[in-house]
């Protein structure tokens, strides 16, 4: 409750009656009392419109079950405690009373998906704040290359211009 104890409101009434003054506390008491009742008036409004608008009741229990799987007390209490349904799941209670299980169905797989790689693209601002963009483009397959043969090249003869080359370097 927003951290306020018990002892705390017990502080927060005390000043409040010695600021305000015996004669005015049980007037802004019952202006207190007319606030938390109009919110409440408003809040079961609200709930109303909002299931007459979505045509289904709106159950708060079961909100409050799956907000509260992520509290991470739950969590610690459900790994200590080795509980059958992890945090992430839904429980049973949560589950529709006539619903029948059905088998999952396989989706096929592409047999070869391209292999994707992203790169990242300068496309404006200034060198100090540059504006990038995100492309994802396929890696390009290679080609095996033929496999060499077992047998050694022939040497070739050099040409007249190698020759020369060769002469004048040893020269």
């Amino acid at each position: 409750m927003l951290g306020l104890s018990l002892e705390k409101l017990i502080v927060i009434g005390i000043i409040a009656a010695v600021v305000i003054g015996p004669e005015r506390l049980p007037r802004y008491a019952a202006k207190l009392g007319e606030l938390i009742r109009s919110f409440r008036d408003f809040t079961a409004a609200s709930k109303a419109k909002a299931e007459s608008e979505l045509g289904m009741p709106i159950d708060t229990a079961k909100w409050n079950r799956q907000v509260r799987q992520y509290d991470p007390r739950t969590i610690v209490k459900d790994a200590w405690t080795g509980d059958a349904t992890p945090a992430g799941a839904p429980h049973p209670q949560d589950a529709p009373q006539d619903a029948t299980v059905e088998e999952p169905v396989e989706e096929p797989v592409e047999a070869h998906a391209p292999a994707m790689r992203e790169r990242w693209v300068v496309v404006g601002g200034s060198s100090g704040h540059p504006i990038r963009r995100k492309i994802l483009e396929p890696v390009p397959v290679e080609e095996p290359e033929d496999e060499p043969d077992d047998e050694p090249a022939e040497p070739t003869e050099p040409t007249a211009s190698e020759s020369v080359t060769l002469d004048s370097a040893s020269a």
